[in-house]
């Protein structure tokens, strides 16, 4: 019986409490009325009351934080991206003007060689003691000598000279060394220069074809908010100082962006005049030249500014505020910056440069030259029988004979020399160009 009027107490101490307590939660229910037991416990529960929510700020302050933190590493991400996006145009276009510019020289070196080729194969009729003599006349009266005797009929001999270009020595459509009496043929001599004209025109073409790429290729890479310009370094002291505004392609010749100008020796194409005679029952023939066109260029040589084969590269990018970049753009007032990116590319050949580093009027000798030997061969064949045919005349037979003989050791010596002379040059489109060909002009990116 006292056990369950023990247990009824705690029960009904238990509610008490509890009921205390739920009251105890409002100001209103804790005054000096209560017990000291209510007060404690109502003391405890308000204090409890009164702290919560006081982290509430602190998550704030760091969520905003975080957000900010997130904000600024996806607007800094964008620039990054943009940023090697341009650095990856930039590269892209100065290296894509190098590798243009290096196959446009390559052409060029070739066509070069072909025109120089063509050339070398004419002949003009030019005799070396008769040089001589000439020489040996007075000054004073050299040029009435001159006028007297002209230039008298002699026989063909390779030039290897855009200054002395008669038909070419080699039996086709461009020799004028022909058998029809007394008569003046240029069939030969017009064609060569024909096609002589026809390959510096597709030289022409080839320079103006590069620079339309070049603008091409610089308009492919840019955009709107984007402006990429390429330049020879020689333009660019500083890569500060480039300015786009001071710098203007349509006022550079394209011939000025290569490095390379027209040689201004020209050309001079001469007709042949054929005398064609029965002397002593042998067949003579002898030339002389006449005029007929001059070229006022032959082909590309090297200018002061050949060995700049550096190109520079300046890219800007203005990057403009849209809807979504950057982000709190309004909150902040954030402006994108401008994105700049520099690169440089250079052209190179290891076995030489392809061009001729001056003027010249010489065409230099390869194995097309040697099939000149065959008028050579004709004419010298011609002489030799001749001088046996003169031999047999009483009298002067000898001396006739031997001013044959003569004829033809100097047709020998002037080929010779001729010869010679071509071959040692190397500032000639020939000698160059084969020098270089194996190399081949190439691009790739350089260091700035």
């Amino acid at each position: 019986m006292y056990n369950k009027r023990q247990n009824k107490g705690r029960h009904c101490e238990e509610a008490r409490s509890a009921d205390v307590a739920i009251r105890c939660r409002s100001p209103f229910f804790c005054h000096p009325e209560q017990s000291e037991e209510s007060r404690r416990c109502c003391s405890t529960i308000q204090s409890l009351v009164s702290e919560c929510g006081q982290v509430l700020p602190y998550t704030l302050i760091l969520a905003l934080i975080l957000i900010m933190s997130w904000a600024m590493m996806v607007n800094i991400a964008k620039i990054i991206r943009d940023r090697t996006i341009l650095q990856n145009k930039v590269d892209n276009a100065v290296l894509s003007i190098a590798t243009l510019q290096a196959r446009t020289l390559n052409f060029l070196g070739t066509t070069n060689n072909l025109t120089a080729t063509i050339l070398s194969t004419a002949g003009y009729p030019e005799s070396l003691t008769y040089d001589v003599l000439i020489s040996n006349v007075p000054s004073a009266i050299r040029g009435k000598v001159k006028d007297i005797f002209g230039v008298i009929p002699t026989l063909y001999v390779p030039s290897f000279s855009t200054d002395k270009v008669c038909g070419s020595l080699i039996p086709g459509p461009f020799c004028d060394y022909k058998c029809n009496g007394i008569r003046t043929e240029y069939g030969g001599v017009k064609n060569l220069r024909t096609v002589v004209n026809s390959i510096q025109k597709m030289q022409d073409a080839a320079v103006s074809a590069y620079l339309v790429n070049y603008a091409a290729i610089l308009k492919e890479f840019s955009a709107d908010n984007t402006k990429i310009v390429v330049v020879p370094s020689r333009f660019v002291k500083d890569i500060k100082s480039l300015n786009f505004g001071n710098i203007n392609l349509k006022s550079v010749s394209p011939q000025s962006l290569l490095g390379i100008k027209k040689n201004s020796k020209g050309i001079k194409y001469f007709k042949t005049k054929n005398y064609c005679l029965n002397i002593v029952g042998v067949h003579a023939h002898f030339v002389k030249p006449e005029e007929y066109r001059k070229d006022k260029y032959s082909w590309y040589v090297q200018d002061e500014n050949f060995y700049d084969k550096k190109l520079v590269a300046l890219g800007i990018q203005n990057l403009d505020n849209d809807k979504n970049y950057p982000l709190f753009q309004r909150v902040f007032n954030i402006k994108m910056p401008q994105l700049v990116a520099v690169s440089s590319a250079g052209l190179y050949n290891t076995k030489g440069a392809m061009f001729p580093d001056t003027e010249t009027d010489k065409t230099g000798v390869n194995f097309a030259s040697v099939s000149s030997l065959y008028i050579l061969g004709i004419q010298s064949q011609m002489l030799i029988t001749l001088a046996s045919e003169l031999s047999g005349i009483p009298v002067i037979g000898w001396a006739a004979a031997a001013l044959t003989a003569g004829l033809e050791v100097d047709m020998t010596a002037t080929s010779a020399m001729n010869f010679y002379n071509a071959k040692k040059d190397k500032n000639t489109p020939i000698y160059t160009y084969k020098n270089a060909k194996l190399g081949g002009w190439d691009s790739h990116l350089i260091p700035l």
